[in-house]
């Protein structure tokens, strides 16, 4: 065959020189040409496959890392300063109102796990497609560094600013004091006291700031089961002083009555925020009573928690749903409990919107009054049909005050057993939920018959010694029940060892009335009550104080025993010993 001789004007392609090029044989230059554009065009592809095509949902999650464990994901350390082009399908809209805005979460093609954000208002659909930029940046979040992006709920968004939520609810189980944020400006917020149980003398309480330190489920965890309380960043240890150790907390007595009780509140200045959009700085803020700032999730303490997510706009929380939040007392009534609501927050709602839960409780647990039933004249009530809770059955009877189907103060309601009183050592409790929202309206906890017990503090004073109550409780692990005890109901006990001495209160007490001195041996001893709210009852920092009136005084040599017996159970409520 003859070979056929490609000239360099010939258009095709040849050596420099005109000469053939033989088969099986390929110029260097070409091939490094060929090289140069194979590499080009995959750069290009490459480039064009993650950066400038449109990325769905489930892939933006495909470059979550742990990073370094799954407890602390973030996105591939590559994606950092690069921006892409998410499209789908809008299946749901989220909308919340926050302190810093409106924020929605946008949910594409029925992928749950991660949402599109959008602040501000925003006119997307269901149903329709979007396409989103998506930056993704170099961010902190307390302790941790890590890749994440402003405009992607995962992993921050979606975890941190519900802890407040949960860790308002844990202030109400405990019953301690509802605390309020609210954003000052980017580096200041304000925690107001929404409600105190029992007021608490301001020498009585202290309050501490500490640092988050972790991001996403971490975080999570460790706010609401051991929060490393031990780092303060600064603490108030008295809130009498208004002012904290590095002036971080600053405390204010709105009515000036010595008592930390409603619409007190402290402003927290200085706080430290992100300096990239996507990023958290949190903290804790805890009031402690008595004074102990390392006491948590004790029954023998009181405190509140309040949780402080931070973000480059400052405090990010949800603002209120609008439910309204109702304050109950609780008096025990034949066969069961009667809870009176004596103050509601918010705007009352109509009967039809509540539904009520008991716990425990069988699937039938609930019952849904109707406001046509609680409407008419003043008092009207309605009993429901007995539900299965445990192994007895519970009635409720709701009873409107007013008559005008709205749940607001005066309005009763009582859940009773049919058959024979709540068992003994058992919990069960009675919610009131809003069904607009889903939200707590109130909530009343049942002691079953428990004894009450009082952890109590103790400090000399002229010629003897004071007991302070802490607020009695079931004593029970199962949650900080709040026990009401009567002072008429108590018997208070001093002895020497041979010899025995005691008070009955029989009536109703005002703020420190002293009991008849009595004789306990060779020296004569008065019990001096202070009933801090003249309430009648034992509340927290409620005292007795024993002093030596008459007669040589209290002995170093004999140890001295006080009792506070329960009489409805014969127990022993609080008690301790002293010496001279």
């Amino acid at each position: 065959m003859e070979l056929t001789e490609i000239q360099p004007d010939s258009g095709k392609v040849g050596d420099s020189s005109g000469t053939a090029v033989a088969p099986g044989h390929i110029p260097k230059k070409l091939v490094a040409i060929m090289i140069v554009a194979i590499v080009v065009s995959s750069a290009v592809f490459a480039t064009w496959f993650f950066f400038f095509r449109h990325w769905s949902i489930r892939e933006v999650t495909s470059q979550v890392i742990d990073d370094p464990t799954p407890a602390a994901p973030g996105f591939k350390h590559s994606l950092a300063g690069k921006t892409v082009v998410v499209e789908g399908k809008v299946t749901n809209i989220t909308t919340s109102a926050t302190s810093i805005g409106q924020m929605t979460f946008v949910e594409l093609d029925h992928f749950e796990e991660m949402n599109l954000v959008v602040w501000g208002s925003s006119d997307l659909r269901i149903g329709e497609r979007v396409e989103m930029n998506v930056r993704f940046e170099w961010s902190v979040c307390n302790d941790e560094q890590h890749v994440y992006s402003p405009q992607l709920s995962f992993p921050n968004l979606f975890s941190i600013p519900t802890i407040e939520r949960v860790l308002r609810s844990v202030n109400f189980v405990a019953d301690g004091a509802d605390l309020e944020t609210t954003r000052e400006d980017n580096r200041s917020v304000e925690v107001s006291v929404k409600h105190v149980r029992d007021p608490i003398p301001l020498e009585a309480a202290n309050s501490t700031i500490s640092n988050g330190h972790y991001s996403w489920a971490a975080e999570y965890v460790a706010m609401l089961g051991e929060p490393r309380f031990g780092d303060h960043l600064d603490i108030l240890a008295n809130l009498n002083r208004t002012d904290s150790e590095s002036g971080m907390i600053h405390f204010t007595d709105a009515d000036h009555d010595g008592f930390l009780d409603d619409g007190d509140f402290f402003t927290l200045n200085n706080l430290t925020i992100p300096a990239t959009e996507s990023g958290f700085k949190t903290y804790i803020f805890k009031i402690a009573w008595p004074r102990d700032p390392d006491w948590y999730y004790t029954t023998e303490s009181g405190f509140a928690l309040s949780y402080l997510p931070m973000t480059r706009a400052g405090l990010l929380r949800y603002n209120d749903t609008g439910t309204p939040v109702a304050r109950i007392v609780r008096d025990p009534i034949p066969s069961g409990y009667e809870f009176t609501i004596t103050k509601i927050e918010g705007t009352p709602l109509e009967w039809g919107n509540v539904v009520a839960l008991m716990s425990p409780s069988t699937h039938a647990g609930e019952w849904t009054p109707s406001t046509d039933e609680m409407t008419g004249a003043p008092g009207i009530s309605k009993t429901y049909s007995p539900v299965s809770s445990g192994n007895y059955s519970v009635v409720l009877r709701l009873t409107d005050a007013q008559g005008d189907g709205l749940m607001d103060e005066g309005d009763r309601f009582s859940i009773t057993t049919e058959d024979s009183p709540f068992p003994n050592g058992t919990f069960a409790s009675i919610t009131l939920l809003s069904t607009l929202s889903d939200s707590t309206i109130c909530m009343g906890q049942i002691p079953m018959n428990l004894t009450p017990t009082s952890r109590i503090l103790t400090e000399n004073v002229t010629a003897g010694v004071r007991m302070i109550f802490g607020p009695p409780h079931t004593g029970a692990n199962v949650s900080f029940e709040n026990f009401d005890v009567a002072w008429r109901d108590v018997v208070i006990l001093i002895s020497d060892g041979n010899n025995t001495l005691g008070w009955t209160l029989d009536s109703v007490i005002g703020v420190r009335p002293s009991l008849l001195p009595g004789t306990l041996g060779s020296i004569t001893v008065a019990c001096n009550i202070s009933d801090i709210q003249g309430n009648g009852y034992i509340n927290g920092c409620d005292s007795a104080s024993f002093e030596s009136t008459g007669g040589d005084g209290f002995s170093n040599s004999v140890v001295y025993t006080v009792s506070v017996i329960y009489g409805p159970s014969s127990s022993t409520l609080a008690g301790f010993s002293f010496s001279g």
